[in-house]
């Protein structure tokens, strides 16, 4: 006999011992389910501590994070600082007002002078429309002004509104930004 013919035969012979069973049967075959949790945060931020183990039991509604609140608070102080300096960007047009009313007292006066000298023919009948018709421009020009002041603080206040809310929402957000389980119950009970 050959060599070569021996050579499947003791490639065999070498393969017998490996077939035999040396690990345990598995316990038990099946199906695995898993209740999925989901742990969330209601604000988004560096996750600063998480104490919860794997396996662990938990209720629902149960803090088990802390978030960094910092980025929430200096939020907050920034729109703070905002509805502070929201009054101070009020315009006052009064010292417009004022120069117009005084402008506008002068003209009435001239106005007095000119209608007397105008019954004795000492100024033409143009002169006095001229009077008048400053007095009309320096009433508009006291219209637009209050109406200037109106409008831009309207804005300014308008700015107003929607922030104090936004302020309020800052603070319950900086005060206790946690991590906690949502479940409607809870899916491990001690």
């Amino acid at each position: 006999m050959k060599p070569t013919s021996l050579l499947p035969a003791i490639f065999l012979l070498a393969l017998l011992p490996s077939c035999t069973p040396e690990t345990p049967l598995a316990d038990a075959y099946g199906n695995f389910e898993a209740r999925e949790v989901v742990v969330s945060s209601e604000v988004t931020g560096k996750l600063l501590e998480f104490r919860v183990e794997e396996g662990e039991t938990l209720d629902s509604g149960l803090q088990v994070g802390l978030i960094d609140t910092v980025p929430y608070h200096l939020r907050r102080l920034q729109l703070l600082a905002s509805l502070q300096a929201l009054p101070q960007k009020k315009i006052n047009a009064d010292p417009q007002i004022d120069i117009y009313v005084q402008q506008r007292n002068n003209l009435l006066r001239e106005i007095k002078r000119g209608e007397a000298l105008a019954q004795s023919n000492a100024i033409t009948p143009k002169q006095l429309d001229d009077l008048r018709g400053q007095l009309d421009v320096v009433n508009q020009q006291i219209a637009s002004a209050k109406a200037q002041e109106t409008i831009s603080n309207r804005g300014i206040l308008a700015e107003l509104a929607p922030s104090k809310p936004n302020s309020n929402r800052w603070k319950t957000r900086s005060a206790g930004a946690t991590c906690s389980i949502r479940s409607r119950e809870p899916f491990c009970r001690k």
